[in-house]
């Protein structure tokens, strides 16, 4: 397991929420079960 300083995880947990609230936003401003979208959607 990598271990990281503190600072490193905070930009990681930033960097992630800011990357579903993207595409949370793409699609209305909701979440797509993966079952309902299509096959090239998942990829």
């Amino acid at each position: 397991a990598a271990h990281y300083s503190y600072r490193t995880e905070q930009s990681y947990a930033r960097w992630v929420e800011r990357f579903l609230r993207f595409h949370r936003e793409r699609n209305g401003g909701h979440w797509r079960h993966p079952a309902q979208m299509g096959k090239r959607s998942r990829l």
